[in-house]
This record gives structure tokens, C-alpha cells and sequence, in this order.
């Protein structure tokens, strides 16, 4: 599936896949995503939606791999990129 400016496009999902292979959703609703990191204490998940112009910020428990108290850390007007 392809990004298209100006088309309807579905919600896409973020993946958590365990060791044991097992895929499993962390979150929904990104149409544009394309960016993610962890905070250097891996305390701290970040994922960017470029269509949404935002930086999601999440709680990373390392342990388990679960995502919690997700967050808008960032808006970004669409007029600047």
C-alpha cells in the first residue's frame, strides 16, 4: 500500500513482535508513519505520524514490551513540513 496526497487513507497499526516471533498491536491509527526511537534510558518509546504531524510519546516498559500512556509530545503545522 502506497501513500497517496489527497486519497482517504486507512488507519495502519504498530506492531510489538515478541522473541518468540508472536506479533502482537501496540497501537492504532497512523496513517504516515515513519519514524520511531527509544529515549536512551529505553524508558520512552517515540513514533512520528508524518500525515498527522505529530511525535507520539509513550511510557516503554522493557520488561514486557508494552506501551502505555501514550501522548501528543509534538504538533507540527502542516505549513512547515
Amino acid at each position: 500500500i502506497m501513500y497517496e496526497p489527497g486519497k482517504q487513507h486507512k488507519p495502519g497499526y504498530l506492531y510489538r513482535v515478541d522473541l518468540d516471533g508472536k506479533a502482537y498491536i501496540a497501537d492504532d491509527g497512523f496513517i504516515l508513519a515513519n519514524g520511531m526511537a527509544f529515549s536512551p534510558l529505553a524508558d520512552k518509546f517515540y513514533i512520528v505520524d508524518s500525515y498527522l504531524g505529530v511525535i507520539f510519546s509513550y511510557q516503554y516498559d522493557i520488561e514486557t514490551g508494552f506501551l502505555k500512556n501514550k501522548h501528543a509530545l509534538l504538533k507540527i503545522d502542516r505549513r512547515y513540513g
